[in-house]
């Protein structure tokens, strides 16, 4: 491969990088067919529990040495692990195949384990999909055990360019990754652990490829652009010299982007927005505040209900929600309810197969029709009031018939615990997402029954433009500055403003800082977002006044192209950082 041609993939972690590659490769473990039979199954379970003690005390040294390399809410990345090797039920069903088949242990771990991950790399929901690549590896680790394999030594990695198809966070932690220049793979998005672990280590790394171990030969000499998504391999000197240039610059970029964290998000002329985070567990709650969060905008519940064959209890529940709402006091904690179903599949829930899942049984509509997973999330939510700030949210309202629902069911558990004499808040604004058509055409109407908005512009864009955002087919179709969707976010924002409650936005058009600065314009007053785009909206935001982007929206508001909606905001970039 020659310096004009490049490999690209998703940024996960931005940055230059510039050295020489080393390839990983560890293929994994195969098993034999036809030598599945076990002659005394007794001895296989005790060959089991033999070598998951042994994986246990080698995911205790892994996470005591993550300890010394991450803060606490990168570490809790680790305890995916223990999490697995503490799942009685699914060590159950792995001795249950063993005794009903007469199977070897490591035969039963592996279509077990396996099984388990293929059902999670299906959601769409892209963090808990991303976990299908712990379970392989605790899978692997496991059977290496059982076989005897021993492990080779691991390679010194100081000053190199890490290309590996992925990485677990184990193998991450014995790596020794924090002496990268950087890191590409293969697989996985933004979510995944590797992506995490690059942003905690500020090691440049981009993930996704596809074919860079294919394409990527070892000690090739790689230069990576984790700015621009380009990966040059054995470049020419003049271009090394070019990004040598461009990495300084970076560097000083994020250096001034650091020193924002304490600056106030509001214009020049003192218009404040609250600039929140995005979150999926509350372990993330600490990095969120390093950036400079006033709140967490969106905290996605599914993974209480994912990954795990019961349904959480409301004790579970509530310690869950009440330690997020203790950790990010004083500043307001927005809940989603469950937002699972049709795509998100629970298999406890015994919920349909449809032909159409982004249009079937999803969000609001199965807690509706499973009340009882209503009202135990609700009593949860209501009893960890007491401990910060909260405010629920509902997904997928499309008809005012729908939220009267919930208000009901909600001031029935109020109710109920006031009677149990439980201690909850006087007040939790209760709010929705305007996530289709139909809740913008009815904002109006629906805004006398909520306290707010909270438009997820992701399936807003998704259902306007009848566009299934994860089919690469149409990829290009999928528009979020498609003038109807601009239209959409607008009309609701007015909706809300109209009578005098607020809106807000949690899609990924928020955490886009020209974007962020048209819905400002149109009457957005919290954007909330991924905790790593914060700053740079901050640093957009400080340098306008708040009259001229109002002006600038109704620009926006007039396009009638994606493309000429694009062409505006690059103008309204140039604009605020003429200087």
């Amino acid at each position: 491969m020659t310096s004009t041609e490049c490999i690209q993939g998703t940024i996960a972690s931005q940055g230059y990088a510039y050295g020489q590659a080393f390839l990983w490769r560890e293929g994994p473990v195969r098993l034999k067919p036809g030598a599945e039979k076990a002659t005394d199954c007794s001895h296989e379970v005790k060959r089991l529990n033999q070598a998951l003690a042994t994986v246990r005390r080698h995911i205790q040294d892994v996470q005591d040495k993550a300890e010394t390399l991450f803060d606490e809410a990168t570490q809790a990345l680790f305890e995916s692990y223990q999490m697995l090797l503490d799942d009685e039920e699914l060590l159950e069903t792995i001795t249950d195949l063993m005794e009903r088949e007469s199977i070897r242990a490591e035969y039963a771990v592996h279509r077990v384990m396996e099984d388990h991950a293929r059902a999670i790399s299906l959601l769409d929901n892209p963090y808990l999909k991303e976990r299908a690549t712990d379970i392989r590896d605790l899978s692997q680790r496991i059977l290496k055990e059982l076989l005897g394999i021993v492990p080779g030594p691991l390679p010194d990695l100081t000053d190199r360019i890490l290309v590996a198809e992925d990485l677990s966070p184990a193998q991450s932690v014995q790596l020794n990754l924090h002496t990268l220049q950087g890191l590409l793979t293969d697989l996985g998005g933004t979510t995944s652990h590797t992506s995490i672990l690059a942003r905690a280590l500020n090691i440049p790394a981009i993930v996704g490829t596809r074919h860079a171990t294919r394409m990527i030969q070892n000690s090739d000499w790689v230069l990576m652009d984790a700015v621009s998504n380009r990966v040059y391999v054995n470049p020419d000197p003049e271009l090394v010299q070019l990004y040598e240039a461009s990495r300084a610059r970076h560097q000083e970029e994020h250096k001034r982007l650091a020193e924002l964290v304490h600056v106030p998000a509001q214009t020049l002329d003192g218009h404040a927005i609250t600039l929140a985070a995005n979150i999926g567990l509350p372990e993330e709650i600490p990095a969120a505040c390093k950036t400079g969060a006033q709140g967490i905008g969106l905290f996605r519940t599914e993974f209480l209900f994912m990954n795990r064959s019961n349904l959480p209890d409301e004790e579970e529940q509530f310690a869950t929600y009440r330690s997020a709402l203790v950790q990010m006091h004083p500043h307001a904690v927005i809940v989603r309810t469950m937002d699972v179903g049709g795509d998100k599949d629970l298999p406890h829930l015994g919920l349909p197969k449809e032909d159409n899942p982004f249009l079937g049984l999803r969000g609001i509509r199965v807690s509706l029709r499973r009340p009882e997973l209503l009202r135990t999330q609700f009593r949860a939510l209501l009893r960890a009031s007491a401990y910060g700030s909260l405010k629920i949210m509902c997904p997928m309202i499309a008809t005012v018939e729908e939220i009267i629902e919930v208000r009901s069911v909600l001031q029935d558990v109020r109710e109920e615990l006031t009677a149990e004499g439980i201690s909850i808040a006087s007040h939790v604004d209760l709010g929705i997402m305007i996530e289709t058509p139909a809740s913008v055409m009815l904002a109006h109407q629906l805004i006398r029954y909520v306290d707010f908005f909270s438009i997820g512009t992701n399936d807003l864009t998704q259902y306007t433009l009848a566009v299934d955002r994860g089919n690469i087919e149409i990829r290009d179709l999928y528009q979020p500055y498609a003038p109807a969707v601009l239209l959409m976010i607008h009309q609701a924002i007015r909706a809300a403003i109209g009578a005098g409650k607020w809106a807000g936005v949690c899609g990924e058009l928020a955490g886009d800082p020209r974007a962020a600065l048209l819905l400002i314009g149109f009457g957005a007053t919290e954007l909330s977002m991924s905790a790593g785009s914060i700053a740079r909206v901050k640093q957009a935001l400080i340098q306008t006044h708040h009259h001229e982007l109002k002006e600038w929206s109704e620009k926006a508001l007039q396009c009638a192209t994606a493309a000429e909606v694009s062409t505006l905001l690059e103008a309204l970039r140039s604009h605020i950082f003429q200087d």
